[in-house]
C-alpha cells in the first residue's frame, strides 16, 4: 500500500496468507509521471528490507505490474537475490495521465532485468516478444466458483437489464452507451464502478441508465444476477486494444453474454463465439438482443470456458513458472535406522526451507526399525524419492546411490540427525552462485569437529529458530575458508560431482570419506568454505550412536589406514570422528588429586550464554582437579560422542552414563533439576560419591515439573555433604533446614573481562553507534527481565543507544522486538568470547529485573562481569545488587534515565574504574571454587 490518508500505517493481514505492507515515500496523490528515485526510493527499499527481516523472507519473487517500481525491484534483486517477474497488464504509456517517455524507459529496464516476462493479452505479448523472445501469455481469469453459482439468465426480451462492471474512466465510451440506451428506452442499463479520470459524458446519461457507483466485491454476485447481458463499451485506442478485461471472464462464469467494442485483444474470443463485437449503437442493440436470446448450450459453453480459466489455474501456472526460476537442489539423505531422527530432519526441511525448488532423495542402508516402510509411505505421498539398498553399504555408497537417482543442479548432502533453520539452503546456494572459486560449502553448526562448530545460545530445539535467526542475520554474506568440511551438511554443484566423481566407497560405514572428498575438491582448484549466514543443528553421530566404543574405534582406525594409503600422507589431525578419550586417565587423576568433580547434565557445554555450571567446572579444573561435565545425549547442544572428550586441561565433556559413575572420589555437583536418584551415588561395597547441592534460583525459574523440583530439593538438603546458596534470600530460606548452608554467589572470570578488547568481535550495530552514549544488557531475555522498562527508557533517552545481547528463552520480548524504539537494538545471542569486547564499548551495564520470585532471588553473573569491564551498573532493587556500592538502583524508566548521565561520568573516572575492577577481582570464580573446597574439606592439589 502507498503512503497517505486512508492507507494502513503498518502491515495488515487482508486475507489468509496475504499481508498488505505500507511503503513510505510514495503517495497516491503524487503526480502520475513521477519517478521513483532518491529519498522515496531509499525509504521504500528500507521499508521492504525491514519487512524481509520481520517476516524472515529469504527467497522472494517480485511480481511487478507497473514500470514505476523498476528501481525498487532492481535494488531488492541486487541486495537479496530475489527474482523479478514483470506482469504486463496494460499498455502503460497509453494511459492519458502517464508520460510515455517516462514509462517507456522504465519499462525497457524492467523487461531487461526481469527473470520472467508475462503478458495478459495477445497484443501486449506481441510487443514484448520483440524484446524478450521468452515472454509468455498469462491472461486474466475469473472466480468461476463464486459467479458460477448464479442461475442462468432468464431475460424478458422487451425489458432487458444490461450491466457494466468496472471503472468509469476516460476509456469508457459514455456517449456510445447513451446512444444504445436511447434506442431501447425499455431496457435498463446499470453501471457498477467508480468514477475516475475525466469520465466524459457520464453526466448526460439518459434516465434508463442507472449509475450505482463502486460496490464491494462481495456484492457483485448479487448485482450480476440481475444482468441479462453485460457490455464493455470502451473507446478504441492503443490502451484498450491491449486490454484483457477481467469483467469478461466473470460475466462468462455467470453464464452471461458479453458485447464489446472490437478490441484486438478480444478477437480470439470472438472467433470462439464467446464475446460479440459491435461498434455502432445499432450493432450493440442487435448483438445484445442476440446474446440475451442464447440457448442453454451457449450458456453452458460460456461457463465451461470460465471454469477452464480460473484464478486458481492462473496461480498454479504462475507458481510453476516462478519456481522454475530457481535451480533445482537435490537434498540427499542417507539413513540406517534412526527413524525418529529422520522424521525430525525431513519435517524441519519441509517447514523451514525457503528455497522454492528442491527434491528429497533418501537412500536407506538396510534399516530394520520401520524406516523403509515409512519411506515407502512418504514416496507414495510424493514427498520424497526413496532408494532402498539391500544391505548397509556405507555412508559413501548411500550418497552415491541417492545422487544417481537425483535430478538437481546442486547436490546437498544432509545427515538425518540434523534440524535445519530458516534460510539455511538459500545462503548455501547463494554463496556457490556468487563465488565460482568455491566448490564445496557447508553451514555453521553446534556440533562437528572442525571450524564449522560455533558457540550456540540455545538449550532446547524450541529455542533454535530464534537464536539461529540472530546468529545468521548478523553474519549475512559471510563465508569463511576452511580446509575440510564434514559431510553432515554440504552443498556442491552437480557439475563438480560429475567431474571429480562420487564419494569413495572404500571407507567402511563412514568417516574419512569427507576428508578424502575435500582433498579432491582442492585438487580441482576450488575452495571449501563455511557459510556463517547458514545454520544447521547437528545432533552428532546419529547413525554411530548405537555402535559400541570398540567397534567405533575399529572403524575409525581402518578408515584412517585406507585414507593414508590412498594419499600417501598422514590423516588430518582434526579428522572427523577422532577417537574418544578414555576414562582411565580421569580415574588415575582422581586418585592422585583426591577428588573428581562431576557435573550431571544441566545445560550443554557449548552454549553462548555461559552459566554457573560451566564457570565452576572451569574453576575447579584450573585449580588442578579433574572435572567431568556431563551432557544429555538427547540435548541439542550435546556433543553426541559415545564417550568423553578433553575440552581443556583437566576438564572433560562426557555423555551421561558413559563411565563417570565408576570414577573414584567423585564429588557430584548438583542443582534442583538434576539431583541424582537414590542409589546413584554409590552401590554397596563401592566408594560412595560426595553430593553437593547448589541452590541457584527460585524454583519458578526452571521449566521442570514442580513436584520433581520439590522432591529433589528436600532430599538434597538431607543427603548433601555441602549445601550452597547463590543469593542471600535463597540462603536465608535454605538455612531453615540446613543451618550449615554456605553463601556462594556468582562471580566473574576476571582475566577474560579485564583483557583488552578484540575489535573484530564488536557487532556492527555497536560500531555504527560509536560516538553516542550506550547502555547494554547481557543475559537471558526472559520474563524476569523488564522489557517494558527497557522500552520506556529507550524512548525517554533518544540521545542514548541501548543494546540487548542474549538468548530469547520465551516470548516475553516478542512485542518489544516487533515495535522497538529506533535506538534500541536486539543483537541476539553472541559468542561468549565477544562479551568482554561488547562491554568495553558501553557506558553503563543494565540489570532491569522484575522483582518477582526470579529477580528477587537472583545472583546476576553479569553484575561482576560488568564491574570487571569497569562498567557502572544500573539495576532494579535486586538484593544481591543493592549490597554492591558500585551499583546504582532505580525502579522506573525515569529513575534509570536520571542515573544514565551519572553513570557516564563514573565510566570516565579512573577512581571508579579501579574500585569496580578491584571488587570484580575479589569475586573471581577461582575464589568461589576455593570457598567450596574449604566447605568440603578438600585441599588444592599440589603438582
Amino acid at each position: 500500500s502507498l503512503e497517505g490518508e486512508g492507507e494502513p500505517a503498518r502491515s495488515t493481514g487482508v486475507a489468509p496468507g496475504v499481508t498488505l505492507l505500507p511503503i513510505p515515500g510514495v503517495r497516491r496523490e503524487d503526480p502520475r509521471d513521477r519517478r521513483l528515485e532518491k529519498s522515496p526510493l531509499d525509504k521504500a527499499l528500507e521499508a521492504l528490507t525491514r519487512a524481509r527481516d520481520r517476516f524472515e523472507i529469504h527467497e522472494a519473487a517480485l511480481l511487478v505490474q507497473s514500470p514505476f517500481w523498476t528501481p525498487l525491484a532492481r535494488a531488492l534483486a541486487g541486495r537479496f537475490g530475489w527474482k523479478i517477474a514483470y506482469d504486463c497488464l496494460d499498455e502503460h504509456s497509453a494511459f492519458p495521465a502517464n508520460r510515455p517517455e517516462a514509462l517507456s524507459g522504465a519499462e525497457a529496464e524492467l523487461i531487461e532485468a526481469a527473470d520472467l516476462v508475462l503478458a495478459t493479452s495477445g497484443p501486449l505479448l506481441d510487443r514484448l516478444l520483440l524484446r524478450r523472445p521468452d515472454a509468455v501469455l498469462l491472461p486474466n481469469a475469473a472466480d468461476a466458483e463464486l459467479f458460477g453459482a448464479l442461475a442462468d439468465p432468464a431475460p424478458d426480451p422487451g425489458r432487458l437489464t444490461v450491466g457494466y462492471a468496472g471503472a468509469v474512466d476516460d476509456w469508457f465510451d459514455a456517449g456510445l452507451l447513451s446512444a444504445v440506451a436511447r434506442l431501447r428506452p425499455a431496457w435498463r442499463f446499470e453501471i457498477v464502478g467508480a468514477l475516475e479520470g475525466r469520465s466524459r459524458g457520464v453526466s448526460r446519461l439518459p434516465e434508463n441508465v442507472v449509475f450505482l457507483g463502486e460496490r464491494p466485491y462481495r456484492e457483485m454476485p448479487a448485482i450480476r444476477s440481475r444482468f441479462d447481458v453485460e457490455v464493455i463499451p470502451f473507446r478504441l485506442s492503443d490502451l484498450t486494444h491491449a486490454t484483457d478485461p477481467v469483467k469478461l471472464y466473470e460475466a462468462l462464469a455467470a453464464g452471461r453474454g458479453v458485447v464489446a467494442t472490437p478490441m484486438r485483444a478480444l478477437e480470439p474470443l470472438a472467433a470462439q463465439d464467446l464475446v460479440r463485437l459491435a461498434e455502432t449503437p445499432e450493432e450493440f442493440v442487435r448483438e445484445i438482443a442476440s446474446a440475451a436470446a442464447a440457448g442453454g448450450d451457449e450458456i453452458a459453453r460460456r461457463r465451461a470456458f470460465a471454469r477452464a480459466n480460473t484464478w486458481n489455474g492462473r496461480a498454479a501456472e504462475l507458481s510453476g513458472r516462478l519456481v522454475d526460476l530457481w535451480p533445482l537442489v537435490s537434498i540427499l539423505v542417507v539413513t540406517h535406522d534412526g527413524l525418529a531422527w529422520t522424521r525430525m530432519c525431513l519435517d524441519s526441511i519441509d517447514r523451514r526451507t525457503d528455497w522454492p525448488r528442491f527434491e528429497i532423495v533418501v537412500a536407506d542402508n538396510a534399516s530394520t526399525d520401520g524406516t523403509r516402510e515409512w519411506l515407502g509411505d512418504e514416496e507414495r505421498r510424493g514427498s520424497l524419492r526413496a532408494v532402498l539398498l539391500p544391505e548397509n553399504r556405507s555412508f559413501a555408497a548411500g550418497v552415491n546411490a541417492a545422487a544417481a537417482a537425483s535430478r538437481g543442479d546442486f547436490l546437498c548432502l544432509l545427515n538425518n540427525d540434523t534440524v535445519v533453520t530458516r534460510g539455511w539452503l538459500s545462503a548455501l546456494v547463494r554463496h556457490l552462485r556468487s563465488d565460482p572459486t568455491i566448490g564445496l560449502i557447508g553451514p555453521s553448526t553446534n556440533e562437528i569437529a572442525n571450524e564449522a562448530k560455533v558457540e550456540v545460545g540455545y538449550r532446547e530445539l524450541r529455542h533454535l529458530d530464534s537464536w539461529a535467526r540472530g546468529f545468521t542475520r548478523s553474519r549475512a554474506g559471510r563465508a569463511d575458508p576452511v580446509p575440510m568440511l564434514a559431510m553432515f551438511c554440504v552443498l556442491l554443484p552437480r557439475g563438480l560431482f560429475d567431474s571429480i566423481g562420487p564419494l569413495d566407497e572404500r571407507f567402511e560405514i563412514g568417516m574419512f570419506e569427507d576428508d578424502d572428498y575435500a582433498r579432491r575438491v582442492a585438487a580441482a582448484g576450488l575452495r571449501l568454505a563455511i557459510a556463517r549466514d547458514s545454520f544447521v543443528h547437528h545432533a552428532g553421530r546419529g547413525s554411530f550412536r548405537a555402535l559400541p566404543d570398540a567397534e567405533y574405534r575399529r572403524i575409525f582406525e581402518e578408515n584412517r589406514r585406507r585414507f593414508e594409503e590412498k594419499w600417501g600422507t598422514a590423516a588430518p589431525p582434526a579428522a572427523r570422528g577422532a577417537r574418544p578419550e578414555s576414562f582411565e586417565e580421569i580415574s588415575r587423576l582422581a586418585e592422585r588429586r583426591g577428588a573428581v568433580f562431576v557435573f550431571p547434565p544441566s545445560i550443554g557445554w557449548d552454549v553462548a550464554l555461559v552459566q554457573r555450571p560451566q564457570h565452576l567446572a572451569r574453576a575447579f579444573a584450573r585449580l588442578g582437579f579433574p572435572v567431568v561435565f556431563e551432557e544429555d545425549p538427547a540435548s541439542p547442544t550435546s556433543s553426541g560422542t559415545s564417550g568423553v572428550r578433553l575440552e581443556e586441561e583437566n576438564l572433560w565433556v562426557a555423555r551421561a552414563g558413559a563411565g563417570s559413575a565408576d570414577l573414584p572420589n567423585r564429588v557430584v555437583w548438583s542443582f534442583a533439576y538434576n539431583v541424582p536418584e537414590k542409589g546413584a551415588l554409590g552401590a554397596a561395597g563401592t566408594a560412595k560419591a560426595t553430593l553437593v547441592y547448589d541452590v541457584i534460583d527460585h524454583p519458578d525459574v526452571f521449566l521442570h515439573p514442580r513436584g520433581l523440583l520439590r522432591r529433589n530439593h528436600e532430599r538434597a538438603l538431607e543427603e548433601a555433604r555441602a549445601v550452597f546458596a547463590v543469593s542471600r534470600p535463597l540462603l536465608e530460606d535454605v538455612r531453615k533446614k540446613r543451618a550449615d548452608a554456605a553463601y556462594l554467589p556468582n562471580a566473574v572470570e576476571f582475566a577474560r573481562f579485564a583483557a583488552p578488547p578484540d575489535p573484530s568481535l564488536l557487532p556492527e550495530e555497536i560500531s555504527r553507534a560509536r560516538g553516542r552514549p550506550a547502555a547494554g544488557y547481557v543475559g537471558a531475555l526472559a520474563r524476569w527481565v523488564d522489557s517494558d522498562l527497557i522500552a520506556a527508557l529507550a524512548e525517554r533517552r533518544p540521545d542514548w543507544s541501548f543494546f540487548l545481547v542474549g538468548e530469547a528463552l520465551d516470548g516475553s520480548f516478542d512485542r518489544l522486538e516487533s515495535a522497538r524504539p529506533a535506538n534500541l537494538h536486539l543483537l541476539g545471542s553472541r559468542p561468549y568470547r565477544a562479551i568482554p569486547t561488547i562491554l568495553s564499548a558501553l557506558d553503563a551495564g543494565l540489570i532491569p529485573f522484575r522483582l518477582g520470585a526470579e529477580g528477587s532471588n537472583a545472583s546476576p553473573i553479569k553484575l561482576y562481569e560488568y564491574l570487571a569491564a569497569a562498567l557502572p551498573v544500573l539495576a532494579t532493587a535486586v538484593p544481591e545488587c543493592e549490597d554492591v556500592p558500585e551499583v546504582e538502583v532505580a525502579s522506573s524508566a525515569s529513575g534509570f534515565s536520571d542515573l544514565l548521565d551519572r553513570a557516564r561520568g563514573s565510566r570516565r573516572s579512573e577512581d571508579f574504574r579501579r574500585r569496580a575492577r578491584d571488587r570484580a577481582r575479589r569475586n573471581d570464580w577461582s575464589e568461589r571454587a576455593r570457598a567450596a573446597l574449604s566447605a568440603l574439606g578438600l585441599a588444592e592439589p599440589v603438582g
